[in-house]
């Protein structure tokens, strides 16, 4: 797998030469499973990143089951069950990506594995189900692993927000646009609490300036690069 092991399963499964249909595509991957020639054990990883671009999630876990029950190796077990986990985040079951992530770092916590977006995911799904003040730890983790990321500093403001910490989610946010400018989502969310909460130019005398700062810096990216349609949260 891929040293980050993060599926997009919002972004197309890419082909070779001619664009191939749905059906196409899933009758190619099926034929290839039957072939003994083949290496089965990769087309259901192929065949779980395939139906999960899809948004087929029951497939997606089928083959996702069927992987995980002949693989001997714990660091891919880790990696897949953190895809199931995602697999639950599309069908907005925040109970199980939440049990499937918390399954993953128990089995990533005897195995050398970047463990930043199991921290990350798993408080996104916590917060969902507004759980914040659980959410909170596991977001400080994934930001100790890699404060250089902006993912959890942006997942951490919402769930201070959550908490009703709105000077510390402010801060969080900026935290988060200055990770990654070319991620507007964080901005957006700072200048939503702002607006709501006005006591909070009180509490952080200089936040007109650095919402300008980051606003600055968000618009300055975005003439330098197109959007990117597939972040990850």
């Amino acid at each position: 797998m891929d040293k980050k092991w993060i599926f997009n399963f919002r972004r197309s499964m890419p082909v070779d030469g001619e664009p191939m249909t749905f059906e196409e595509a899933e009758r190619d991957l099926l034929a290839r499973l039957e072939d003994p020639g083949e290496d089965a054990h990769s087309l259901r990883l192929d065949l779980v990143t395939f139906y999960g671009s899809s948004g087929y999630v029951e497939e997606a876990m089928r083959y996702a089951e069927e992987y995980l029950a002949e693989s001997t190796d714990e660091t891919e077990k880790a990696e897949m069950i953190f895809h199931q986990g995602q697999l639950m985040e599309l069908a907005q079951d925040w109970e199980s990506a939440v049990r499937y992530y918390s399954k993953a770092l128990e089995i990533a916590s005897r195995v050398e594995l970047d463990r930043y977006f199991l921290y990350n995911n798993l408080g996104y799904s916590l917060n969902q189900l507004g759980r914040y003040a659980e959410a909170e730890a596991h977001l400080k983790e994934a930001i100790r692993i890699d404060p250089g990321r902006a993912n959890a500093f942006k997942n951490l403001g919402l769930s201070l927000q959550g908490q009703g910490r709105f000077a510390d989610a402010a801060q969080s946010f900026i935290s988060a646009v200055r990770a990654n400018a070319a991620d507007p989502r964080a901005l957006l969310h700072l200048e939503e609490l702002a607006e709501r909460h006005k006591e909070l130019y009180v509490d952080i005398p200089d936040l007109e300036y650095q919402i300008f700062k980051c606003r600055e810096a968000v618009e300055y990216v975005k003439k330098q690069q197109p959007a990117n349609p597939h972040r990850i949260h």
